[in-house]
């Protein structure tokens, strides 16, 4: 589960920043007319990541339909166990049993949950600590020009078809 929780994280980041990217220049796309283009690379990334997403979700169905049945798996298995160990099981122990399964039922039930929130709270602190980790990045400054890149000189500009003033 976990590591399949990384994947979709990686591929949510993945798409998030290709969206970043478009959001950033969207004034060049629109004018270079690279829509499509982006649009179908989001599109791919949104699919690789649904993919994944979906993965996740039948692994977690699963995990929730064992945890429901639980409960009664521990009750019978330690009803076997009892009686393979040579010990009769009266209605006295049975009942004495079954109540204790009761009360237990509730933190079975939620113990995959708690597992599932403990990996997800990893993951969290894992990626957490890697942004906190990368070094700083360095400002990028206009530099120490002295010179300037174009410069004219007694120069007279002309626009055909303009009119003179």
């Amino acid at each position: 589960m976990e590591s399949i929780q990384k994947r979709v994280m990686t591929l949510k980041d993945d798409r998030t920043k290709l969206c970043n990217e478009v959001w950033a220049g969207v004034k060049v796309i629109k004018c270079q007319a690279w829509e499509d283009s982006f649009l179908r690379r989001i599109e791919t990334k949104r699919t690789s990541e649904l993919r994944q997403l979906r993965t996740y979700l039948i692994a977690r169905a699963v995990s929730n339909a064992m945890s429901n049945g639980l409960p009664a798996f521990t009750a019978v298995a330690s009803f076997g166990l009892y009686v393979l160990l040579g010990h009769a099981l009266d209605v006295s122990t049975a009942l004495t049993s079954l109540a204790l399964f009761n009360i237990l039922r509730l933190p079975l039930l939620k113990l995959p949950d708690m597992v599932n929130a403990i990996l997800e709270a990893q993951i969290s602190l894992d990626r957490l600590r890697d942004y906190l980790l990368e070094p700083d990045r360095a400002l990028v400054t206009s530099g120490g020009l002295s010179m300037p890149g174009v410069a004219w000189a007694n120069a007279t500009l002309d626009v055909p078809g303009a009119p003179t003033p």
